[in-house]
């Protein structure tokens, strides 16, 4: 993972239709009004709606390049943590290669360094809150919903969280599909969690 998140907290049930989407916007919303940076990430592939939940506008989102430092993004130490911006990649380094010649002076030589860099999802922000959701990459000529094998759906669904420049967290909301499928399979062997909220209905179907 590339971004730095304090805590990662799921939003999970049994079945579809018990208002998991709705409290994971709920708890987002609560986190960011008690001061913290949160994110969410809808996992429901086959049916997101946090963008409608939200009032996120369904537009395409786009790739950025970054740069890597130690295996995270390299962010601009002025830049305050409510505006990060990851540094542009034309700033490469040069390093210093220190040698000694055949009477023992050391020389100098300067190599250009070429930074190491990768392309991350920009998420959307709304009400103040980093947005990812499978509903601003498929097409737009499809109805709201999508149908996808298993391996697909890890696939898609590892892109959406470990692919999108989340930045520095304190808390990331993950809006889990229904049930105890490949995704969620897939997704916990991922990352570590640092708690669970589970939604059901007052009854033996849910």
């Amino acid at each position: 993972m590339y971004w730095k998140v304090r805590d990662i907290i799921a939003v999970h049930g049994c079945k579809g239709g018990v208002g998991k989407s709705t409290v994971a916007a709920g708890l987002a919303l609560s986190l960011k009004n008690h001061g913290c940076t949160v994110g969410i990430c809808d996992l429901d592939i086959c049916g997101p709606n946090l963008a409608y939940i939200l009032g996120a506008d369904d537009s395409y989102v786009k790739w950025r390049r970054v740069e890597l430092e130690d295996g995270a993004i390299k962010y601009d130490s002025h830049v305050p943590t409510t505006s990060i911006q990851a540094q542009k990649v034309s700033n490469a380094a040069e390093n210093v290669r220190v040698s000694h010649d055949n009477d023992g002076f050391p020389t100098m030589a300067f190599e250009r360094v070429e930074p190491i860099t990768t392309s991350l999802l920009e998420p959307k922000v709304v009400h103040g809150i980093k947005l990812m959701s499978f509903a601003f990459i498929k097409s737009k000529q499809e109805l709201g919903y999508a149908a996808f094998r298993g391996p697909v759906l890890d696939q898609i669904a590892s892109e959406l969280l470990l692919k999108t420049d989340w930045g520095e967290l304190d808390y990331l909301i993950l809006d889990l599909p229904p049930g105890t499928g490949d995704v969620i399979i897939s997704i916990l062997e991922e990352v570590t969690l640092s708690g669970l909220v589970a939604v059901s209905t007052p009854h033996g179907l849910g």
